[in-house]
This record gives structure tokens, sequence and C-alpha cells, in this order.
């Protein structure tokens, strides 16, 4: 079988041949994801012949660092067009988002609540006015901020 590692970008970070036991138990545990790994969802895809599976993995930094937010790419749908995937982790209670241009414009003021866990995992659909550019997230909740910047092709 063959298991590919990718990381938030959709690039191939690594990729292994290796066999299953008569039970499917791969023993191999040579494919890791990289101790300097880059914050966001990685995927692992497996395939053996006409079978396949893959799993999404949310790699955050630690705790120590407050509140984080990553964005990542979402998926389309016909009617509603694309998105972003907003995760934000480390959240205290409620957390209001503002998305702006890089000018500084409003585009967009959200508040979601975190889960027990501190985490929020939010899609937004990027609404069909929107241009082409580079955006910026920032993220408030009762403890802190953080911010990160996105573009929109």
């Amino acid at each position: 079988m063959t298991i590919e590692l990718f990381d938030p970008n959709g690039k191939i970070v690594k990729t292994k041949e290796t066999f299953s036991d008569k039970n499917g138990k791969i023993s191999n545990n040579e494919l890791r994801i990289p101790s300097d790994a880059k914050v966001g969802t990685w995927a692992i895809n497996v395939k053996s012949g006409p079978n396949f599976d893959n799993v999404k993995i949310s790699v955050i930094a630690s705790k120590e660092e407050g509140l984080i937010v990553n964005v990542s790419k979402g998926i389309e749908i016909a009617g509603y067009g694309k998105s972003i995937d907003i995760t934000v982790s480390n959240a205290a209670q409620k957390v209001d988002m503002i998305i702006t241009t890089s000018e500084g414009i409003v585009i967009q003021k959200l508040s979601f609540p975190a889960s027990g866990k501190g985490e929020i995992k939010q899609p937004w659909f990027i609404p069909s006015n929107v241009v082409p550019g580079t955006y910026i997230l920032k993220v408030t909740d009762a403890k802190g901020s953080a911010e990160t910047i996105f573009t929109i092709n």
C-alpha cells in the first residue's frame, strides 16, 4: 500500500510504500508529521489497489502560545460559492472575528462560542462581491487576540 502525507497547502511531504498484516494493521512508524509542522489541517491518504481512505489531522500550536487562529481553503458549494475554514484554538468563551481587506475595510464581523476545549471550527462562505486579494482575520476572546493573513483567489 502507498501512504502519502500532505501539508495544509496540499503539498505531498512524504510518501511511503509499506504492507499491512492479515488484520489490516500497519506497523510501520516511519511516516510522521514533522516537528516543525505548519499549523493547519494535514491529510494522510492510503491506497492499496482500488481501495483507498484518507484522514484529516489538525495540527495546532502548543497551549502556551495563547489564542491561535488559522485559515485554510474550504469547499465550494453550488449556490453558496467558495469558502475558507476558520480554526481557532485556546479560546475562552465567545470569540469575535473581524475580516478586513489589507487596507482595513471591514468585510464581515462574526461571533461564535468556543467549545469546552476552547476550539472553533467554522466555514466562512466568501461573499460574491469580495474580490481576489489579501485579507486579515482578527479574532478576540475574553483573554486576548490573534490575527492571520490569508489570500482569496
